[in-house]
Formats: structure tokens, C-alpha cells, sequence
């Protein structure tokens, strides 16, 4: 659908339609056109559908996961969330927003949301085209329908432009729910928040949005033509009024416009003589107790190799200077996530790899600088010396659980199963790789991508296999370059991408796990992805308590036997110390074999 032929406008083009027509589902803009995304409950967000595309690939309709993966853009989750609640709602905006820059045909995901315990109201401040713009404020037992806008790095850097950080908006987490239209809560989201006043009418309520709906709302909703009214009314008397009609609002105009500088000046000096409704620090932290500073990373870092591990343990690291983990409140040993942009050979595109990693903290590095241990270089397809960039992520320090038992994580590359029809609920994997992790052949795994983790038994693969199935890539990958430059490539290779030949280290590469589509899809990964494995906390533990099983018996035993005499409490109390000095002797046992 075309986005002027839909009859939307840009509160830019004709200010009196603040924040314009809102679609009343979700949508993804691409250019000039925008497409509704049907959304499903309880159904992972990236695998709703967007319609009315026209790809030879997939027809008129499309996964949002394998559309990023086509156009070789970030996916939902490698990007910025951020809850949008006026004009930003609004497609011909967004458009309008983008249009003037190298950004104007990437694509901007807006997904349907409700956000608990918050409203939109107007600002006491004319935006520069002449609106009166909204702002988000604290309202308990509202909840506020709106959209989260997914962005890229570069496309935040634009809003952040035209939301003027720091001068007319901060950017901020907001804490509060926001539940998106499948049913899924969303963490961490972000919200742009007003650093200016917030108009209020003689009993010091503010004035809502009235185009946004929400539920159990607290404050009266106007239009922005009856919000003008109101202020025209209140502030203007009835001859000034005159020379303040409302059409001056239905063309583009400019703050340069004497009238506007007008209104916006007897605004301010109304405002701060009529009524007691400040927008000091104070009143703010009040206001806005959910929110803390954005966590969000800026820029791209220099990659260097690890070179603080005491605090590392068994797990894959990054390392940042310690001022950058302040001002992103990024606790030391949290995640943060690692994300590159590697060139795809075969499909001329870019695909993005994300990895999740802890970080820990090295004041020798210079802020611009991170090491990143070699395992993840190799999965994400780093060098030393290239640039990386990093997001916060929404897991926290590793859970009590793994660092009792030690647990030790493997980062493999995702491979298709050889045998499809016999390698149901199962995945693969090297001997070696089945002994760093501590398992034996048969055992369940714990396999987490970027977004899903599941379980599944293991078993071996054997190295003359994956021998043959390497020298099978680089001849059909070597005859697809080939034939690609010949210009006879269409459609005639069935080429996996499993040989990243930009993607490898001169041949060095984390070890493979070999997995059917099923269990992909389950991942939402696809070749050569990067997933990382651990073994359960059961297994070994049955395996360890079979060891013990017979001592503590015996032990009990000899107990009973020797002792006759002992009371029922005795009994069971040297019973209970057994079985807690057998626990702990497990988990030392455990903890030892992977150490």
C-alpha cells in the first residue's frame, strides 16, 4: 500500500492533524509503500507474516524473520525497541523522518503494543512545524495503546535527531509493562521523554492525546485542533484570537513565522504565571520514577583479543573500560550482546551475527577499544582490529545454578543434518566437543540461540564425515562463485552457505553441530549461525548419585546395624547428613571433571 494513496499526512505537511491517521494494526514501512504484519497470539514475534509483498522467493507473504534474512537486515531482536506514542505512529511521518537520507528505503518494523501505568498528553511547546507535540507521563492504572517502533543503530541515530536528544526529549528505559500484540512482554524497551512542561488545564491536569486510545484513562483527551482552541482561548484575547486563526496550522510553517514565535511566547509567560505545575528535577523523578538512564551502547568498538580472565571462569568473555559499563549500567560479569555485519558471498547481502557474552571490566582499554575472546571472534567472523558493535542484553550475571556446577559453554556453528530422516530429535557433534562440556554420547544438551533455548540429545559425529562434507562445500560453493561470474548462476545451485569462506579465519572455525530443520526453526537460526551448548544440570548428577548411591547405603546400613539404639529423630538426622555430605561430594565431583 502506498502511503499517500492511504490518505496518511504528515503533521510536518498540515500541523492541524497532529499526530495524523494511525493505522490500526501493525505495519512495516519500506520506502513510499508500507505493508500490514499479521500478528498472532502466543506465536514468536518474528515469525508474523508480513502481507502484500511481492518476492519471487515467498510469494505476496513472508515470515519477519526470513524477511530480514532475505534482504540481509537486522532481525527484530538485534535492534532497538522503542515505545513510540505520537507522530512516530503515524507511517507518512516516519517517511517524511527518513526520506531526506541514505535510510529512506530501510525498513522500520512498528509493532501494536499496550503499556500499563502510562498516557500521552500535549507539551506546553510548539514543535518547529507548528504542532503541539505530546509527551509520555506517568498515569497508574492507565494503559496506553500504542506502537513499538523496531530500530537499527543508524536508524536511531536519525530519530534521535529529529526528537532532539538532550534538548527537547531524553532517551530513556522504561520499566513499566508493554505487552505487543502477541501476547509477548517486551525487555528492555525504550521511550523518548519530554524535558519540557506538560499543558494543564486551571486544576492542573494535563490535557491527553485523544487520537491515542487508551484504557481507564485519567485525564480529558482533546484533538489538536481543540487543544489550539483551548489554548487560544485561555491565553489570547478575543481580537488577538482574530489574527491567530486556525488555518495558519493547515499549511507547512516554520518557527521563523512572527505568529507562531507569538504563541509560543505568551504560552511560556501564561504557563508559568496561571499555574503551579513545574517541571523541576523533583517533580520529574516523581513523574517519572520507572525510568533510568538509557543502557543503550553508541558507536562501534575495536576488537582486540582477551587478556583478563581471573574473574572469567569457564565463561566466553568480552572486556570494556570500566566507564563504559557506568554510563550504560551494565553491571561487571552481566551479558552484553555482540553483534557483526558480515558480507554473504553467495546472496550479494549482508547478514547480522549476534553473540552473547559476559562482560568484564579492564580500565587499561581506551573507550573505544574490546577484547573478545577468540571463540566469539570465530562465530561472530572477527578479526583483531575490526569494529564491533554492542547492544545491552536482557539477560543479566549467569544464574546461581551455572556457576555451582561449573557449567562450560561451546560455541558451535549450525550445520544441516546429514540424515534427515534418522536425525530427528537429535543434534551432532564432535567427541572433543562432547568433552569439554562433560557429557557422553546420548546425553541432553542445552542448546541457546540468540532467542530460544531447547534441549535435545546428542551423539557423536565422525570427523571422516564432516571431512567429506567440507570438500563437498568448496566444490559446490567454488562451481556456484563460478558460475555466478559467468552470469548462469540463477537457480541452479543448491548452495547452504555452510562454508563461509569471509566468515572463517583462514580456516579456523568453532566446531559444528549438526541439527534438522525442526530444530532450527525451533532456534530460529539458520546455517552457519552461531548457538552456544551446555550440558543440563540432571545428567550428570543422575549419573554422579549412581556412583554414590550404593556408599550411602551401605553407610545407613552400617548405621542401623551398629547402633540399634538410636531414637527415630537420631535416625533420620544422621540419614539427612549423608545424603547433604553426598551432595555436596556430587557437586564437587561435577564442578572437578570440568575444571
Amino acid at each position: 500500500m502506498n502511503i499517500d494513496n492511504e490518505g496518511f499526512i504528515a503533521p510536518r505537511e498540515k500541523p492541524i492533524t497532529y499526530p495524523g491517521k494511525i493505522p490500526k494494526f501493525s505495519f512495516m514501512i519500506e520506502g513510499e509503500e508500507f505493508y500490514e504484519i499479521n500478528i498472532e497470539k502466543n506465536k514468536p514475534l518474528d515469525q508474523s507474516i508480513i502481507e502484500g509483498l511481492n518476492l519471487p522467493s515467498h510469494g505476496n507473504k513472508i515470515a519477519i524473520y526470513d524477511f530480514c534474512i532475505e534482504k540481509g537486515i537486522p532481525n527484530l531482536f538485534s535492534r532497538v525497541a522503542i515505545l513510540s506514542y505520537g507522530s512516530n505512529c503515524n507511517p507518512a511521518q516516519l517517511k517524511h523522518k527518513f526520506k531526506p537520507t541514505d535510510l529512506k528505503n530501510e525498513p522500520i518494523f512498528a509493532i501494536e503494543c499496550e503499556c500499563s501505568n502510562v498516557d500521552s498528553a500535549y507539551l506546553a511547546e510548539l514543535a518547529f512545524y507548528g504542532s503541539l507535540p505530546a509527551g509520555i507521563i506517568q498515569s497508574p492504572g492507565t494503559t496506553l495503546k500504542a506502537f513499538v517502533l523496531f530500530l537499527t543503530a543508524d536508524q536511531l541515530k536519525l530519530v534521535d535527531k529529529t526528537e532532539s536528544r538532550g534538548t527537547y526529549y531524553d532517551l530513556v528505559e522504561i520499566k513499566e509493562s508493554c505487552k505487543l500484540a502477541n501476547g509477548e512482554y517486551l525487555y528492555p524497551i525504550y521511550t523518548y521523554i519530554p524535558k519540557k512542561p506538560f499543558l494543564v488545564t486551571e486544576d492542573k491536569k494535563p490535557i491527553r492525546l485523544e487520537a491515542l486510545k487508551a484504557s481507564d484513562e485519567k485525564f480529558k483527551g482533546l484533538n489538536q485542533k481543540e487543544v489550539l482552541e483551548y489554548i487560544f482561548r485561555n491565553f489570547f484575547s478575543e481580537e488577538e484570537s482574530k489574527d491567530l486563526a486556525l488555518n495558519l496550522f493547515n499549511k507547512p510553517i516554520t518557527k521563523k513565522d512572527s505568529r507562531i514565535q507569538k504563541i509560543q511566547q505568551r504560552i511560556t509567560d501564561k504557563y508559568s504565571k496561571s499555574f503551579d505545575f513545574t517541571n523541576t528535577s523533583s517533580e520529574k523523578e516523581k513523574i517519572f520514577s520507572f525510568f533510568t538512564p538509557s543502557p543503550i551502547i553508541e558507536g562501534s568498538f575495536q576488537v582486540l583479543g582477551t587478556s583478563i580472565r581471573s574473574d572469567a571462569g569457564s565463561n566466553y568473555i568480552c572486556e570494556l573500560n570500566s566507564s563504559i559499563l557506568k554510563n550504560n549500567d551494565i553491571a561487571n560479569g552481566s551479558y552484553v550482546l555482540l553483534l557483526n555485519e558480515v558480507e554473504d558471498p553467495f546472496l550479494d547481502k549482508h547478514r547480522i551475527f549476534a553473540i552473547q557474552a559476559n562482560c568484564l571490566k579492564n580500565d587499561f582499554l581506551k573507550s573505544n577499544e574490546i577484547r573478545v575472546d577468540q571463540s566469539i571472534r570465530d562465530a561472530l567472523g572477527l578479526k583483531k582490529g575490526e569494529g564491533i558493535r554492542i547492544v545491552k542484553s536482557r539477560l543479566k550475571k549467569p544464574p546461581f545454578y551455572e556457576r555451582l556446577f561449573n557449567y562450560q559453554y561451546v560455541f558451535c556453528r549450525v550445520k544441516r543434518s546429514e540424515i534427515v530422516d534418522m536425525e530427528k530429535r537429535m543434534v551432532r557433534i564432535f567427541q572433543d566437543t562432547m568433552e569439554i562440556i562433560g557429557i557422553e554420547p546420548g546425553d541432553i544438551i542445552v542448546i541457546e540461540s540468540e532467542f530460544e533455548s531447547v534441549k535435545n540429545r546428542a551423539f557423536e559425529i565422525s570427523v571422516d564425515a564432516v571431512k567429506k562434507r567440507i570438500e563437498l562445500e568448496k566444490k559446490s560453493s567454488k562451481a556456484f562463485l563460478e558460475a555466478k561470474a559467468a552470469g548462469t548462476a540463477g537457480g541452479i545451485f543448491d548452495i547452504d552457505c555452510t562454508s563461509y569462506f569471509n566468515l572463517t579465519l583462514e580456516g579456523e572455525d568453532i566446531p559444528p553441530i549438526y541439527m534438522d530443520k525442526e530444530m532450527r526453526d525451533k532456534l530460529r537460526v539458520g546455517f552457519c549461525d552461531a548457538v552456544r551448548i551446555r550440558r543440563t544440570a540432571m545428567n550428570p548428577v543422575e549419573r554422579e548419585f549412581t556412583d554414590f548411591v550404593m556408599i550411602i547405603i551401605i553407610a545407613m546400613l552400617g548405621i542401623v546395624l551398629t547402633i540399634p539404639n538410636l531414637s527415630f529423630v537420631a535416625s533420620i538426622s544422621i540419614i539427612v547428613s549423608i545424603i547433604i555430605v553426598a551432595v555436596i561430594l556430587i557437586t564437587m565431583k561435577i564442578r572437578h571433571q570440568i575444571s
